[in-house]
């Protein structure tokens, strides 16, 4: 018989069984990348992008280096991946760093079938609980697949699951394999501790304590001296309430499966599945080892999620980003409930296909409006930001006075001006329209306990609707704000203006410039007092500053 006969009969065979839920499998994961990279095309750099763009070496000199944690997190091989992808693109294009997370996505439910499989999951219930699971988990984990940042994230998960596979089956490398894979885990993202624990308990219920100590040694002894050379150098830390933890973590268990399905109440529900699974006797015994070390990574995870976030109030532990571990981590469970739903249908010729196809059309839809809805949050804070940038460096090269360095301290507080100068970020951002103006209603602006040098007295103070309480005397003119919003306007001199500020309380204050018809985005300044200084420089423009209720005083000394 010829190789090419061979072939034949093994696909007639097969390929029922074998071939045909994988092909489904990969057009359904090539149908979620796509969708995921047309969502991303209309997306920028944002947040933490900017610490490992401008602050590790990328650009300029290493201010920070690429060993140092980001916040809790070992981040080596995502920031050598982003100083790999600037070498090649710099700034001028997002799309090559957005394309990361969503393959490492790709490859991770991939790796998950593969592990379902080995676990003696049939190849259609496994093709549609992870078909279904990587659709949910880039829904309502959204801010993992559609943020080029979350590398870090994905990429311990693609190392942690492997690793997981690898330790499936008997092989002399499959220790040191575990080894690489573990090491690279831990090496992206804090959660790569989870699937350190996920890989050593999986060991330890299939092949006893002694392997489990041999696979988990080498990696934890590594981040144990990564922690105690650099790790613990965290700086300013996220503050934690030990005491919020428990709640925290139940908060997060109970969201993952209730958002991702968009059904108060559903987390609890998917919860009786799983243990009801991990209590069923006849079980074989590596599917009661992936699903009940998933099981175990679920809780870990939301334990670490919920302590890491306590001091950060409600809703902290159940963010985005960390409801796609859950899904991720209980996906082996749920794919041996889906398997014994499909045994209990075989009689039945045509239930388990309309089973198949219902759910695929009720979730997989589900899945993609909540990331696209992500990516219409995301687009409108970074739609902005190149402009506003690009504005900076217009406002610097015209040689205008600066009050600030931070253009966007609240969502980008990395990005300064000194650092937009550097190669390759200047030049990157000279394609990029410029907005002047709203880049100056952070940069010409400043609100704060200090009057800085140089600036006049206003000229003229407009009091938009606020009542007039006696005349000007020593200086200060006081009014009375009847409701919130109003707002006084100061034409800002060439030479910049600055004055004093009196509030009945401490309060935030919002201030505009204003040119014409055209005006920057509000700016919110953190007040600590009822008493600070308004300043600007942006000489031409007029500055709008928002008031509180009450007594409102200036005071031009």
């Amino acid at each position: 018989m010829s190789a090419r006969d061979r072939v034949s009969r093994w696909v007639s065979r097969k390929g029922a069984v074998e071939l045909l839920p994988a092909m489904a499998l990969t057009v359904g994961l090539l149908a979620n990348v796509v969708f995921l990279a047309s969502l991303a095309r209309g997306l920028w750099f944002f947040g933490d992008d900017w610490d490992f763009l401008l602050r590790r070496g990328v650009v300029g000199e290493h201010e920070r280096s690429i060993w140092l944690p980001h916040n809790e997190h070992w981040s080596t091989v995502p920031i050598l991946v982003f100083r790999f992808l600037f070498g090649i693109f710099g700034i001028a294009h997002y799309l090559p760093y957005a394309l990361m997370p969503i393959a490492a996505h790709a490859v991770t439910w991939g790796l998950v079938y593969l592990a379902v499989r080995r676990a003696g999951v049939m190849p259609w219930p496994a093709c549609l609980a992870v078909l279904v699971g990587a659709f949910l988990s880039s829904g309502a984990g959204a801010e993992n697949a559609l943020w080029d940042f979350q590398i870090g994230f994905l990429g311990a998960a693609v190392f942690g699951v492997a690793a997981v596979v690898i330790t499936q089956r008997d092989s002399r490398w499959m220790i040191p394999a575990a080894w690489v894979a573990l090491v690279l885990s831990l090496m992206s993202a804090g959660v790569g501790l989870v699937f350190l624990g996920w890989t050593g308990l999986h060991v330890l219920l299939r092949r006893g304590l002694a392997m489990a100590l041999a696979v988990a040694s080498v990696p934890a002894l590594t981040y144990a001296v990564w922690f105690a050379l650099v790790g613990h150098q965290v700086g300013e830390s996220i503050p934690k309430d030990v005491a919020q933890t428990p709640f925290r973590q139940v908060e997060g268990l109970v969201a993952v499966w209730s958002v991702a399905l968009q059904m108060p109440g559903a987390g609890p529900v998917m919860m009786v599945v799983i243990a009801g699974v991990l209590l069923r006797r006849s079980l074989p015994a590596p599917a009661f080892a992936l699903a009940a070390s998933g099981a175990g990574a679920y809780l870990a995870a939301f334990l670490l999620f919920g302590y890491s976030r306590s001091g950060l109030g409600e809703g902290a532990g159940s963010a985005s980003r960390y409801l796609y571990f859950g899904i991720v981590f209980t996906l082996p469970a749920l794919a041996m409930a889906a398997n014994l739903a499909a045994a209990h249908l075989r009689p039945r010729p045509f239930a388990r296909p309309i089973a198949f196809l219902s759910v695929v059309v009720l979730l997989v839809p589900l899945g993609m409006a909540q990331a696209d809805r992500y990516a219409d949050r995301r687009r409108a804070i970074t739609d902005p930001l190149a402009p506003t940038l690009a504005g900076a460096q217009w406002l610097v090269a015209d040689g205008q006075r600066l009050l600030n360095e931070q253009p966007d301290p609240v969502y980008n507080p990395d990005i300064t001006v000194k650092l937009l100068g550097e190669a390759g970020v200047a030049d990157a951002l000279r394609g990029y329209p410029s907005a002047p103006l709203r880049a100056a209603g952070r940069l010409q602006v400043l609100v704060g306990a200090t009057r800085p040098d140089g600036l006049k007295a206003p000229s003229d103070v407009v009091w938009n609707g606020l009542q007039a309480m006696g005349p000007e005397a020593n200086g200060c003119m006081t009014r009375h704000a009847p409701s919130a919003s109003l707002s006084i306007d100061v034409p800002v001199p060439a030479e910049g203006t600055s004055f004093r500020l009196m509030m009945p309380r401490a309060s935030d204050v919002q201030t505009m410039l204003v040119q014409g018809k055209r005006h920057s985005p509000p700016a919110l300044w953190r007040a600590s007092t009822s008493n600070v200084w308004v300043s600007s420089v942006a000489g031409g423009a007029t500055l709008r500053v928002f008031l509180p209720e009450g007594d409102i005083t200036v005071c031009a000394h």
